[in-house]
C-alpha cells in the first residue's frame, strides 16, 4: 500500500510513537519528586521527526528520534513516550483533586469522601509502618492453620476474593466464539517474575537475576520474622516450585493466539484433571453464580501439572509460597517502610531499571483509581469534562467517521460488497 501525502508519513510516525511508548535509551537528570507536570505537545509534533534518518531503513528513528531530546526519561520511570506525558498530565490533576477530597469538609458528595479517605490513608506512611504487619496477621494466620491439602481449595477461593493467584487465577470472560455469553475462565498463575521464560532461559544476565529473585524472596521472608537460616532454605523451595509452574505454564507468545488459550471444558471433566482440588466447592467459595457446568481451561496441560505438583509439594513448601506470594500480590503502599523498599529494590531497579522510586503521592494516586476507579472517574468527568468538551469529542468522532467514509469510496481495490460491508461497520460506532 502506498503512503500518498508526507501528512500520512508523520501521522503513522506519530502514531508509531504512542504505540511503541518511545522508550528511549536516554536517561534523565529529572528529579523523581519533581511536582509539576510536562509540558503536552501539541498534538502532531515536527520537533519529534528526525529528519537526518531515512525512513525506509529506519522509520523509528524518522519518526520518533528526537523525542528523547524532549521529554528524557525521568528516574522514577524505566520507560517514557508520548502517552506517559498525557498520563503524567492527568496524574497532577488528580493529585490535585485527590488532595482537595482528602482535606474533608461537609461539602464532599459521597464520592468524594470515598476517594478523599482512601487517598488519605495511602499517603499516610507513619500509620502504616506503626502497624506493620498487623493488617495481614489474619491471612498470615489462615496459611500457618493449614493441616492437610485437603484445606487448599477453600484457601485458594479466599484468595481469588483478595487478588492472590497462588498457582492459578479464576475469573469471568467474554466467550471468544460467541461475545454475548460471559464464560467463567481459570488460568495458569502463581509465578513471582514477569512470565515463565524468566526461569528457563540461560545465559549470565538471567541466571543474575533468577539469583537475586531468590534474595529477594529471603529479604522478604526474614522481614517477616522468618531467621536467616529459615528464609533462605524456604526462597529456595519457593523458587523450585515457581521453576516447576514455570515448566507447564504456557509460554507468552502461544498466548497470544486466542485458539491456544480457549478450551470450554465441562467443571467435571476439570475435576478429572485436578482431582486435588474440589472445583465444585472452589467456585462457590470464589462467589460464582451457582450453577456453572462450563468453565474455559486456558492450558489443560497447566492443570494436569498442577494436580501432580500439588501432590508431590510438601505442605511445609506450599505454606511459605503462600506466605510469600500473599506479599508479593499486596499493593506495594500498603507495606512498611522495610518491606516497601525490598519491594522496590528489586522489581524497580533491578528487574526494570529503574533508578528511583515514584513519590509516594503518585503511586497513592494510582493506587486511589485502582480501587476506587469508578468512584474517582465521576469526580473527574464532574470536573474536568463539561457539556462542551463533550460536545467537542462527538464533532471530533462525527469528522473522523465521514473522512474514513469518504476514504472507503476512494478504494480501487474494495469490491462495493465489501464498502458496504466496512461502512455498516464504520457506522456501527457508539457516539
Amino acid at each position: 500500500m502506498k503512503i500518498r501525502t508526507r501528512l500520512a508519513v508523520l501521522t503513522v510516525g506519530f502514531v508509531t510513537c504512542i504505540l511503541m511508548g518511545a522508550t528511549l535509551a536516554a536517561q534523565s537528570n529529572n528529579a523523581a519528586s519533581e511536582e509539576r507536570p510536562q509540558i503536552l505537545p501539541p498534538g502532531l509534533d515536527k520537533r519529534f521527526i528526525d529528519t537526518t534518518a531515512d525512513p525506509c531503513v529506519n522509520f523509528f528513528q524518522y519518526a520518533c528520534g528526537n523525542f528523547s531530546k524532549y521529554y528524557p526519561i525521568p528516574n522514577d520511570r524505566s520507560g517514557f513516550g508520548t502517552g506517559t506525558v498525557l498520563f503524567e498530565h492527568n496524574e497532577y490533576i488528580l493529585h490535585t483533586m485527590l488532595e482537595k477530597a482528602a482535606n474533608g469538609g461537609a461539602e464532599r458528595t459521597s464520592n468524594q469522601q470515598k476517594i478523599g479517605d482512601y487517598y488519605a490513608t495511602c499517603t499516610d506512611s507513619a500509620a502504616i509502618d506503626e502497624k506493620g504487619l498487623r493488617p495481614f496477621q489474619a491471612e498470615l494466620d489462615r496459611i500457618a492453620a493449614l493441616k492437610d491439602k485437603g484445606e487448599l481449595t477453600s484457601l485458594f477461593a479466599h484468595y481469588q476474593l483478595i487478588n492472590v493467584n497462588a498457582f492459578l487465577g479464576l475469573g469471568e470472560q467474554q466467550d471468544f466464539k460467541d461475545a454475548t455469553k460471559q464464560i467463567a475462565v481459570t488460568d495458569q498463575g502463581g509465578l513471582g517474575l514477569p512470565e515463565r521464560d524468566y526461569y528457563l532461559r540461560t545465559g549470565d544476565a538471567d541466571e543474575k537475576l533468577r539469583k537475586e529473585y531468590v534474595q529477594h524472596i529471603t529479604n522478604t521472608l526474614r522481614l517477616i520474622g522468618e531467621s536467616e537460616s529459615e528464609a533462605a532454605s524456604d526462597a529456595q523451595s519457593i523458587f523450585q516450585l515457581e521453576t516447576a509452574l514455570a515448566k507447564i505454564s504456557m509460554d507468552i507468545t502461544s498466548r497470544r493466539d486466542p485458539k491456544n488459550v480457549y478450551h470450554l471444558t465441562e467443571v467435571c471433566d476439570l475435576q478429572k484433571m485436578t482431582p486435588r482440588l474440589d472445583w465444585a466447592r472452589l467456585l462457590a467459595e470464589s462467589r460464582f453464580p451457582s450453577g456453572v457446568s462450563e468453565i474455559n481451561v486456558t492450558n489443560p496441560d497447566f492443570f494436569k501439572g498442577l494436580n501432580g505438583l500439588l501432590d508431590s509439594t510438601d505442605l511445609k513448601t506450599i505454606k511459605a509460597y503462600l506466605r510469600w506470594q500473599l506479599l508479593a500480590s499486596a499493593d506495594s503502599t500498603t507495606l512498611p517502610k522495610a518491606l516497601d523498599e525490598e519491594r522496590f529494590d528489586f522489581n524497580g531497579r533491578k528487574l526494570r531499571g529503574q533508578p528511583e522510586e515514584q513519590a509516594r503521592w503518585k503511586r497513592c494516586v494510582q493506587a486511589t483509581d485502582a480501587a476506587l476507579g469508578e468512584a474517582l472517574g465521576q469526580v473527574y468527568v464532574s470536573q474536568e469534562f463539561p457539556a462542551s468538551s463533550k460536545a467537542a469529542t462527538l464533532q471530533m468522532v462525527q469528522d473522523i467517521e465521514a473522512a474514513m467514509n469518504q476514504d472507503l469510496d476512494t478504494l480501487d481495490w474494495m469490491s462495493a460488497e465489501t464498502k458496504a460491508r466496512a461502512k455498516a461497520k464504520l457506522h456501527a460506532v457508539a457516539d
